[in-house]
């Protein structure tokens, strides 16, 4: 399970990183795509334990951060 949760996670960063749309200057040495994309995976995999219906909040607070 772990290596999937890395490959998934590499193929988020990879997105990241091609999307010419995301805003310019939002990651820094400080915080990284590999960053975001670990703080957003353990929303998500929170979300899911909870059991929670929709992730519809989370995917607002993604928008309104990167774009």
């Amino acid at each position: 399970m772990n290596i999937y949760f890395l490959k998934l996670k590499q193929k988020l960063i990879l997105a990241l990183k091609s999307d010419k749309n995301i805003k310019k200057n939002i990651f820094s040495d400080e915080f990284t795509p590999e960053i975001f994309v670990s703080y957003i995976f353990d929303l998500i995999i929170s979300d899911l334990l909870k059991k929670q219906d929709n992730c519809n909040s989370l995917i607002i607070f993604i928008k309104n951060y990167i774009y």
